[in-house]
């Protein structure tokens, strides 16, 4: 469904990375990120369970960083948030950005594995 796609990946950034990557190397770099993604959002959840925002912070740091590659604006947006909050300390700040970080991180996730890794959709 490239509507979802569209809706959560910014389409001039995939286009140029696919460009500048090959489009054969896509799903490997996508399985990449997702592993990476999976992961920094399980960190960035402990890391405040165990109120280490500052930690948070440096998790969510890298996760930007992994989202702007892949133009997935909203999900970057939220790991930036984070990103400031944890700088700051802000306990509150980045407790109220899980939610976000947790939608915004599924939903980038469900389609990128849509767009590339889902080989019921390739034709």
């Amino acid at each position: 469904m490239m509507t979802a796609v569209g809706a959560l990946l910014d389409e001039a950034v995939i286009a140029a990375l696919a460009n500048d990557l090959s489009e054969d190397l896509m799903p490997t770099l996508v399985a990449t990120f997702i592993e990476e993604a999976e992961q920094r959002i399980g960190a960035i959840e402990q890391a405040v369970v165990a109120g280490d925002v500052r930690l948070a912070g440096e998790e969510a740091h890298a996760l930007k960083g992994g989202a702007a590659t892949f133009g997935a604006h909203a999900l970057r947006e939220t790991a930036f948030a984070i990103e400031e909050a944890g700088r700051a300390c802000a306990v509150d700040a980045v407790r109220d950005q899980l939610e976000a970080l947790r939608s915004h991180g599924s939903l980038t996730i469900a389609a990128l594995r849509e767009r590339y890794l889902d080989t019921t959709n390739r034709g």
